[in-house]
């Protein structure tokens, strides 16, 4: 009575931690048995024509145990809710179907011989139950739990021929069996709160994956310009800092790019800001066609692009990006032929004595000489 007093308790209690409907089943299975279990106590000291009554209510509490068992597992196996309100009529019907059976017997053993049949082919199903579950969830509470299942089928099959043909008062050794019901229903219980555990545990861990994943996506979507799909400044300064570059690039040599797009005022004054928006689209599809694998594009303005190019001597990336002064091809509107987007652009090595944020600023400046000397009054400004 203890043992199944603290394990109604305990699974009442996890029942309105976890939102789990098999909890509330074996909450209710271990409810029904400690009911069993105090009527076969409380009949005791009757005689068996006063303890029939009492009888009857063991048989259905016994019957509710097993059903609510198997309804946990099934749920628990499946995920498959089985609506109890459907079996609510069933619970007093089989209160007077074990009220019917009782009188024909004139003594307890022999109606638990018969009993100790049908809770050993409930613990056996139970058994046949949790055969579907995957690899995976075969943890220890799991294991745990079929040991105490075939331990009580084992039991409760031996009892039916035992009590059937003996009582304790002729058979001493029958006496043993509360205890042995003891250790079975602690097993069982035991292996029961370990699985609960376990699903906690396994459902945390993957709440915790899916934040991770969220906020690594967050992180990109935070570094990433949704225009044009380049780096933004919040990714440089991460990366200045240390963060996803390799220390050697930070600590050697490279080159810096500043460059940017000419005339996008124009753009967006003649032919609107989706026009505009597709000319830096096209100088980053330019820009991104002349960089190396590990090269690095930031979209640094709202015209302007800043490439790192690590590991590159500024020969050898002026030429790379020779290209880019006879323009890109860009279309203004839908339908138009294209026409030549120019970018203006500066260069400026890093390493030694020169740091990157002063290569940048050298860079800059270049690309603003040059961006003056393609916008000379001499210089038509284009018709897009």
């Amino acid at each position: 009575m203890v043992c199944a007093l603290l394990l109604a308790l305990t699974f009442s209690y996890l029942a309105r931690l976890f939102p789990w409907v098999y909890l509330r089943h074996w909450s209710w299975a271990w409810w029904s048995l400690l009911l069993a279990v105090s009527s076969f106590w409380l009949s005791i000291s009757l005689k068996p024509e006063a303890a029939h009554g009492l009888w009857a209510i063991y048989l259905a509490a016994q019957w509710a145990f097993l059903f609510f068992l198997l309804a946990g597992y099934r749920e628990l196996t499946t995920r498959y809710r089985i609506r109890l309100r459907r079996f609510l009529p069933a619970l007093p019907g089989s209160l007077l179907f074990a009220a019917a059976v009782v009188p024909f017997f004139d003594s307890f053993y022999r109606l638990f011989s018969l009993q100790s049949a049908l809770m050993a082919a409930g613990f056996m199903a139970s058994l046949i139950l949790l055969r579907p579950v995957a690899g995976s969830h075969r943890t220890v509470g799991f294991r745990i739990m079929q040991a105490a299942l075939f331990f009580l089928s084992v039991l409760f099959v031996a009892y039916g021929p035992l009590f059937y043909r003996y009582d304790p008062h002729t058979f001493p050794e029958l006496s043993y069996s509360s205890l042995a019901d003891l250790f079975g229903q602690l097993l069982l219980g035991f292996g029961m709160v370990f699985v609960i555990s376990e699903e906690a545990r396994r459902e945390l861990t993957e709440a915790l994956a899916e934040v991770q994943r969220a906020h690594d996506q967050i992180e990109r979507q935070a570094r990433l310009d949704p225009l044009t799909e380049t780096l933004n400044r919040h990714a440089f300064h991460s990366i200045l800092k240390g963060e996803g570059m390799d220390p050697t690039v930070r600590r050697g040599n490279g080159t810096v790019i500043m460059i940017d797009v000419d005339h996008l005022k124009a753009i967006n004054d003649t032919s609107g800001h989706l026009a505009g928006d597709a000319a830096i689209q096209a100088a980053a599809r330019a820009i991104r066609g002349l960089i190396r694998a590990e090269d690095l594009l930031f979209r640094w303005g709202g015209d302007e692009f800043l490439v790192l190019l690590p590991s590159l001597e500024r020969r050898k990336a002026e030429e790379r990006f020779e290209t880019l002064g006879g323009g890109v091809p860009f279309c203004a509107r839908p339908g138009q032929r294209d026409a030549p987007l120019y970018l203006s652009w500066g260069i400026a090595e890093f390493g030694g004595r020169t740091s990157i944020q002063e290569a940048i600023d050298l860079a800059d400046a270049a690309m603003y000489e040059r961006r003056a000397t393609r916008r000379t009054p001499s210089a038509p400004v284009p018709r897009f």
